[in-house]
């Protein structure tokens, strides 16, 4: 059964061991691990409750097979969105695994406020365009040269979702307050 839970900064090095290990099958990641990474990771995950960002890892059994990062905004205007970047490893992809994390990040957001989730998704991955077209995602626009892949920049698709809190949540709200 997929676990998915929160890390936190003493977890950094295992969070930048699986970004290694994606990072090779894929460029879109956000985070290229190497020299002097764990630190930068470990700091950003030390100020994740101050900017409504978190950081996921999903495990089945006692495997990391994926992570999830949704990073958000501190300013006022700003703060009811948040970017989200998933990655599994490649054994693991094609399962539904990518789409139980995408949820469960999703009911993380709305917890804590957020309503917006936007992710940016490279012209050529064919499975994370399906996965976040599937969960309700709609391409806004094309991001020129978001990415950089074998020394070329490439664009992106610049997708969104508005997240609404379903109808038994709302009632329950109503009925406490």
């Amino acid at each position: 059964m997929l676990k998915i839970r929160e890390i936190h900064e003493q977890e950094a090095e295992r969070l930048s061991n699986l970004y290694h290990e994606i990072h090779t099958e894929t460029y879109e990641l956000g985070f290229e691990p190497g020299n002097g990474r764990v630190e930068t990771l470990a700091s950003e995950l030390h100020r994740t409750t101050q900017s409504k960002s978190a950081y996921f890892i999903g495990m089945l059994e006692r495997a990391d097979i994926g992570f999830a990062v949704l990073k958000g905004h501190t300013s006022r205007e700003m703060a009811h969105l948040a970017h989200i970047s998933i990655g599994l490893c490649r054994d693991w992809r094609g399962k539904g695994y990518g789409k139980k994390m995408l949820n469960s990040v999703e009911k993380w957001a709305l917890a804590h406020q957020l309503r917006r989730i936007e992710a940016c998704i490279g012209l050529d991955n064919r499975p994370a365009l399906f996965l976040f077209g599937a969960s309700g995602y709609r391409v806004e626009g094309i991001r020129k040269s978001a990415f950089i892949k074998d020394g070329m920049m490439t664009d992106g698709f610049y997708m969104a979702k508005i997240l609404k809190e379903n109808e038994e949540d709302t009632r329950i709200k109503e009925l406490l307050c």
